[in-house]
């Protein structure tokens, strides 16, 4: 049902940039995420949809920091033997790739 049930302190530090106000995923990104309400439906579409092995991977970035970048995965686990299903959201901050491809772009552009 998108609740998060473990997190490592990558996912820590992505839902403390969130507010961190909800455990739910769909919830979370809503009010500091840029196109938080698209993402949240595309995330509670994913989690409804996903097939065993399917992976969704998204990059979000936040409306008061542009500067700070996350890529989130979500993978979908084999079937538990109960009625639940079980996913994984990776959460990978990538804001200093994002810089240095920022970088390199500016640098592109004053040598042509």
């Amino acid at each position: 049902d998108g609740v998060k049930l473990y997190s490592n302190r990558s996912f820590g530090s992505f839902a403390a940039r969130c507010g961190g106000k909800s455990k739910r995923l769909s919830e979370l990104v809503l009010d500091r995420v840029v196109n938080g309400e698209a993402l949240a439906k595309t995330a509670e579409k994913n989690l409804a949809t996903l097939g065993v092995g399917g992976v969704w991977s998204t990059e979000v970035t936040f409306k008061d920091a542009p500067g700070i970048a996350y890529q989130l995965s979500l993978s979908s686990l084999p079937d538990s033997g109960n009625d639940k299903r079980y996913y994984v959201v990776w959460a990978r901050d990538i804001s200093s790739e994002k810089q240095r491809e920022k970088f390199q772009r500016d640098i592109l552009s004053t040598t042509t």
